[in-house]
């Protein structure tokens, strides 16, 4: 699971219900370019989450047959 930053702009409606016309993603630590602002926002500094461990599934055990009435 690789970690990212999504930089969502051109939005279409408002609060939650808003949908975005532009999707970016980028890496961690990598300079997030936002033009409509003029501005690069350099991420190297911002904090990050733990890492995540994956999880698996559980091995199936026997198939037991239910007891009966």
């Amino acid at each position: 699971m690789a970690a990212q930053r999504v930089l969502l702009t051109e939005p279409h409606g408002e609060g939650e219900q808003a949908d975005y016309g532009v999707e970016q993603t980028f890496s961690f630590g990598l300079d997030v370019p936002v033009p409509l602002l003029g501005v690069v926002l350099e991420t190297a500094e911002f904090p990050r989450l733990p890492p995540v461990e994956r999880h698996r599934r559980p091995e199936a055990g026997p198939i037991r047959p239910r007891p009966g009435p």
